[in-house]
């Protein structure tokens, strides 16, 4: 297996999601999901 090679094909996408700003509605979306999980895991305590 060539490590570095797999290595840059993932960083290569990781830019190009950063890039047109799929990532920042990715992780906007699981902090949203994260904190409906985290206020329905307090309600029902």
């Amino acid at each position: 297996m060539n490590i570095p090679a797999i290595l840059s094909r993932f960083a290569g996408k990781g830019l190009v999601l950063s890039e047109n700003g799929y990532l920042r509605w990715y992780v906007a979306s699981m902090s949203i999901g994260a904190v409906v999980v985290l206020a329905l895991l307090m309600v029902l305590r």
